[in-house]
This record gives C-alpha cells, sequence and structure tokens, in this order.
C-alpha cells in the first residue's frame, strides 16, 4: 500500500540461435529433410510481417569503417525489412543467427509481461516516446527484442476512428497524398543500436567477445574494454581456469582427437553442439574417412553418448561462468 510502480527496466538476453563455434576437425552431416524433425515454427513468420511497420532502427554514432551506420560486419542493413525474415532451412542458418523458436520464446515472454504489467502500461504508456529500447548491434538480440515487444504490446492500440484520415472535405486528387501522410505519421518504436561495438557499455568496461567474425582456430574478436584495469584482471581471470581433464577426455573420445587439438574454451565447444541436442540434428563428428577413427555419423547409441558427454560439458561451462565472474581471484569472497 501506498507505492506504484511508475517506471520499468527490462534486461534481456537473445532467444535461441545457430551454433557459433565448431569443434575443431569434426562435421555435421545433414540428414534428408524428410527424415529430420522440423523446429521451423511458421508463427513467428507471420507475426515477423509486422515488424516493418511497427520499428524503426535508430543508429547511434558512427560505426567502425567510419560510415554514418551500422557497421557492415553487423549484418543489420535492412533486417526488420526483409522478407521473408526467416530462412526456411534453419538448420543451414550461418553463425549466430536467431532461430524462429528463439523469435517465439520472446514473443510468449511477452504475452506473459502484458499480462502481469497490465495496470503500469495503461497508466504510464501512452505513445512511443514513453519507451527507450537498445540493442546491440546483433541480429540475433534485435529481432529477440522485437519478438518481445510484438507480444508485450506495451503501446494502447489505435481505435478505428483514430486510425482512419478525416477526408470529408479533402477534393478527390489529395486522397492519396492523405493517405501516405497518415502512414508516415503511424507511431513506431525506435530500436537504438550503437554502430560500434568497442564503445558499447552493455557488453561491460572490461575485456568482451564479438561474435561478428569469428577465427577458426582464435575463436571470437577480443575487444579491450574502456577500464584497463578491469581488462587486465579479465584476462588474469580467464587464464586461471582450466577446463577437467576428465571433461575433455569425454570430448577427445567423443568427437576424435582433433576435437581438442585447437584450444578451446570448454563454453566454445559447447555452443558447437548445443543446438543439435535443442533441435534434434544430427551432432558433429569426427572429420575422418577410414573405418573405425570416431566417424560415426550420429546413430541411436553414439547420440545418446553424445547427449551424455553434452551434460559433462554444460556442467564444466557453468563451473566458468562462476569462476569468470565470482572468480578465484577475489570474487567468490566478495560475493559471500
Amino acid at each position: 500500500p501506498g507505492w506504484e510502480l511508475t517506471k520499468m527496466v527490462l534486461a534481456i538476453r537473445h532467444g535461441d540461435r545457430s551454433h557459433i563455434h565448431e569443434i575443431p576437425k569434426t562435421v555435421v552431416t545433414h540428414t534428408p529433410a524428410e527424415q529430420q524433425p522440423s523446429y521451423f515454427m511458421p508463427e513467428a513468420v507471420q507475426l515477423a510481417e509486422q515488424l516493418k511497420q511497427g520499428f524503426q532502427l535508430d543508429i547511434l554514432g558512427e560505426g567502425s569503417d567510419g560510415e554514418k551506420g551500422i557497421s557492415r560486419m553487423a549484418g543489420l542493413e535492412g533486417v526488420l525489412e526483409r522478407e521473408p525474415v526467416f530462412a526456411p532451412k534453419e538448420e543451414e542458418l550461418p553463425p549466430g543467427l536467431l532461430t524462429t523458436t528463439g523469435f517465439m520464446q520472446h514473443h510468449v515472454l511477452g504475452k506473459h509481461l502484458h499480462v502481469t504489467y497490465s495496470d503500469f502500461l495503461r497508466k504510464h504508456i501512452q505513445a512511443a516516446d514513453d519507451i527507450y529500447v537498445r540493442s546491440t548491434n546483433y541480429q540475433r538480440t534485435v529481432l529477440s527484442v522485437t519478438g518481445l515487444l510484438l507480444g508485450f504490446q506495451p503501446l494502447p492500440p489505435k481505435t478505428a476512428a483514430a486510425a482512419q484520415p478525416k477526408t470529408e472535405a479533402v477534393p478527390q486528387p489529395k486522397l492519396e497524398a492523405v493517405r501516405r501522410s497518415a502512414e508516415a505519421a503511424a507511431e513506431k518504436l525506435a530500436i537504438h543500436v550503437l554502430a560500434d561495438e568497442t564503445a558499447e557499455i552493455m557488453h561491460g568496461v572490461g575485456e568482451s567477445f564479438s561474435s561478428h567474425v569469428v577465427d577458426p582456430i582464435k575463436g571470437e574478436k577480443v575487444n579491450p574494454g574502456s577500464c584497463g584495469q578491469s581488462t587486465v584482471k579479465a584476462r588474469a581471470q580467464m587464464g586461471e581456469f582450466e577446463t577437467g581433464a576428465a571433461v575433455l577426455k569425454e570430448v577427445w573420445d567423443a568427437y576424435g582427437p582433433g576435437s581438442i587439438s585447437i584450444p578451446k574454451r570448454i563454453t566454445e565447444l559447447t555452443d558447437a553442439v548445443l543446438p543439435a541436442h535443442c533441435h534434434r540434428t544430427p551432432f558433429p563428428h569426427a572429420n575422418t574417412t577410414g573405418p573405425g577413427e570416431g566417424g560415426n555419423k550420429g546413430g541411436g547409441g553414439e547420440r545418446g553418448e553424445k547427449e551424455r558427454v553434452l551434460g559433462s560439458m554444460m556442467a564444466e561451462a557453468d563451473r566458468f561462468y562462476c569462476e569468470r565472474y565470482t572468480g578465484n581471484m577475489g570474487g567468490k569472497e566478495a560475493t559471500l
């Protein structure tokens, strides 16, 4: 009693996406489409038809290429106008792109939030200017927030009368101009995106990783943060972590000796195979041609074993994140 919610801040991660990393010296053998369960969600395509009318990108600052607008690497040019927004063959998506499943995850979340905060929306949100939306410069994050907002529906619906321009006294030749003017005046929610990723405060002030370009050996590009001390400490903490030998042995056994021939963080190895579990698509297998060399292409028994190994990898990835963010160089004691 006596308290009223007058402002709200929502912070979200992106939804389900394609993998970014690969396990070294492995390949994926795709099964024929008719034998593969589809995780493509056509309802996401129908919803995405509203993006062009409901949202616009507002680019902040200059990109790293010195041009006004989004850096060419970001792949965001026309992301809200593409037709179709989602490719029908999601098993062949380029790295790091939002899937229809990821879009619908956020749409369902937005609908839940709309019910939870309906009183707040009715009292405090009347126009697009009452909402500020920020996203990092990735396709998966921009489309995730549009999916959420389509479900959240923060703006009050326009009445049919208000949506129609008054044309009683307008001469016939001007009707088309009035219609275009009314369409142009329709409120759109602006999604603000910082063009220069290295200046993005949402990545923190320490060292961060960019997946716009992923080197098969070096992995993600490392961007130094704006705080030199944070960068130094972050690197030191990362260097303190060692993936458990038992887990690496399981990866070796499941994916062949080449799988750990190139040093990779356990999170990168896990990222490479987790979508196969989530989407019921084939797991990677060792890139070998001879029999008996770990080149099994995903029979039922092998899939079950790789699911089990993935569980070990995910547990080790959780340990990595715990030590990275509440690390053994003072973070654990500070958070107790």
